[in-house]
């Protein structure tokens, strides 16, 4: 791998995708929502006001597994399009397409990460103001899961633009990928423990997990910001299931990471052999 051309080519994805209505309108969005929910956390009950970071970040963590899956599917899967004119001039350069990928991808990544980062730090500085450092720790670590979230569907995203013979193709897919994920997957696994008896069940739902990367990405989160005894029962199965509290955070923390590493291992295997 060349890494300087690694690196030119991510700068320049980074001043591409700087420029994509998608990810300003993310970023405005994200920042205006994650405000609003730092403010309008506790309206239910009875008041109104700057909560702290970890009650912030609980409840940014569905807002956050509905737009970053699908925001890394669109953004990847739209640029990595093989119907994209400019990939032909691209791709004809003396680079490894393999390098090219890569470097494409860490750019979207970075850009992604400035939009996230930015989203946060709007209600992370109003916080910090309002109600002290405490908990800032958390809300760092649920960050760090976002961005490792938005890894995992830019990497799905350009697996999808690869396989698709034009944008719009790329676009439905990934739309689909995304329904599949984000509300499909768990509905599906609700559905099928009414068929099994109680233990096999009991098992297949914590299988489930690593079958699911924003499953994966919502139980680390809800960890991270509180001990997994809060999910009552079923944290205590989870627990049980996996051998202690440190073992399940590292097992579904490296569940996370291997969905880092699928797609893009899949994405790097399919340039190498497609007609661009």
């Amino acid at each position: 791998m060349e890494l300087n051309a690694v690196s030119l080519i991510a700068r320049q994805e980074m001043t591409v995708c700087s420029r994509s209505r998608w990810l300003v309108g993310f970023a405005a969005v994200f920042g205006m929502l994650s405000l609003a929910i730092a403010y309008f956390g506790t309206v239910t009950a009875g008041s109104a006001g700057i909560q702290g970071f970890e009650r912030t970040a609980a409840s940014m963590v569905s807002l956050v597994l509905y737009l970053v899956p699908l925001l890394g599917l669109m953004l990847a899967g739209f640029h990595i399009s093989t119907e994209r004119p400019e990939n032909e001039l691209l791709f004809s350069q003396p680079v490894e397409r393999r390098d090219i990928l890569f470097g494409r991808l860490l750019g979207m990544f970075a850009t992604m990460s400035v939009a996230i980062a930015a989203g946060f730090g709007l209600s992370g500085g109003v916080i910090l103001a309002e109600t002290g450092p405490e908990g800032v720790l958390r809300f760092l670590g649920v960050i760090g899961l976002t961005l490792l979230l938005s890894a995992v569907f830019l990497g799905m995203g350009a697996a999808i633009g690869l396989m698709s013979k034009s944008r719009a193709q790329a676009l439905g897919a990934a739309l689909g990928a995304w329904f599949f994920f984000v509300i499909f997957y768990d509905l599906a696994v609700m559905g099928m423990t009414f068929v099994l008896r109680e233990r096999t069940a009991n098992n297949m739902i914590f299988l489930s997990l690593f079958g699911n990367p924003v499953g994966l990405a919502r139980v680390l989160s809800l960890t991270t910001l509180s001990d997994p005894a809060i999910f009552g029962p079923a944290g205590a199965a989870l627990l049980k299931f996996l051998g202690g509290t440190v073992q399940a955070y590292a097992a579904l923390t490296i569940g996370l990471c291997a969905w880092i590493i699928a797609p893009l291992a899949l994405a790097a295997r399919m340039i190498r052999r497609i007609d661009l």
